[in-house]
């Protein structure tokens, strides 16, 4: 089953990312989450299964590792000419994953590279850097030469350490128990543009 966004003009793809982010996040969250967590193969795996879904949810062609992006999505359409396919391809969003908390930005800096309305790039960073977090992500953006192009540049960032969560491994949580949890990896959202960074609420 195939499903589309009920996009309303005044929404923002960035926005609509977020809100499908935490959402899928949220009613996904494993019940031995911490052990995820921690695990990068396993916590990769998590966050794949998040991107396969919204590329289903927006009815786009999802392809991991294209072009050595984690994720990116596509139209896709074929026409037929001489007995030749011929293919249109749009790339509309372009997602990096990168747990390294240290090492983020050089996703930030691959994506600066690609034309496309939609960039995202999702890190984490550690509990007493956070405080620093904008000015971080203000200082990587001053590096970058286009932001100017069309479309959106966002960064979600979130806590890296989670040793608080041990109490919380739960058989069978329900929503309220994985929302305060989610809540507690305080997502942060960013969006860059060629003049400013700008914390979205």
């Amino acid at each position: 089953m195939h499903y589309h966004y009920e996009k309303k003009p005044e929404e923002k793809e960035f926005k609509r990312f977020i809100d499908f982010f935490r959402s899928d996040y949220i009613n996904n969250m494993p019940e031995d989450f911490r052990k995820v967590y921690y695990d990068r193969a396993l916590y990769t795996n998590f966050i794949n299964g998040i991107m396969k879904r919204y590329g289903k949810k927006g009815e786009m062609k999802y392809y991991p590792e294209y072009y050595t992006i984690d994720h990116t999505f596509w139209t896709v359409s074929k026409d037929n000419y001489e007995s030749v396919n011929l293919y249109k391809w749009n790339m509309v969003a372009t997602i990096e994953h990168e747990n390294d908390w240290k090492d983020w930005t050089y996703e930030v800096a691959k994506l600066d590279f690609i034309n496309c309305p939609l960039r995202v790039v999702i890190g984490y960073m550690d509990n007493s850097k956070r405080e620093k977090e904008f000015d971080i992500i203000e200082k990587q953006r001053m590096n970058l030469k286009n932001l100017g192009n069309n479309g959106e540049f966002g960064i979600i960032m979130m806590n890296r350490d989670l040793k608080w969560i041990g109490a919380c491994i739960i058989d069978n949580m329900d929503e309220p128990i994985k929302k305060s949890i989610f809540d507690k990896l305080e997502m942060r959202c960013y969006l860059l543009d060629g003049n400013k960074t700008s914390k979205l609420g």
